[in-house]
């Protein structure tokens, strides 16, 4: 039904509609296929890693950065799954040492 509606439009003259009606299918097959359990762990991954180093810096807790980097690696031990951890941590490092020199 859509290849004839996709002909009918192109034949009528109606481009704007044939393309419009292209992209929302493109966009919704994308999305379909998108493998959300992976995008979800990776964020949380990604939270969790940015507040243990945020905390790490503050001056008002007792955070110690071994303390941290036990609890990342923990957090990236096989048995847990979360094998983006380490990946992450790695990011935000760089990230945070970058700002300090530009301090």
């Amino acid at each position: 039904m859509k290849i004839f509606s996709a002909i009918v439009s192109l034949a009528t003259g109606n481009i704007p509609a044939l393309i419009g009606g292209l992209v929302v299918d493109t966009l919704q097959a994308t999305i379909r296929k998108v493998d959300w359990a992976v995008v979800i762990e990776r964020l949380v991954s990604r939270v969790v890693v940015m507040g243990l180093r945020k905390l790490e810096r503050m001056t008002t807790n007792q955070l110690v950065k071994d303390t941290v980097d036990n609890i990342i690696e923990q957090l990236n031990h096989s048995s847990n799954r979360l094998p983006q951890v380490k990946k992450q941590d790695e990011i935000i490092k760089k990230r945070v040492s970058r700002r300090r020199r530009d301090k």
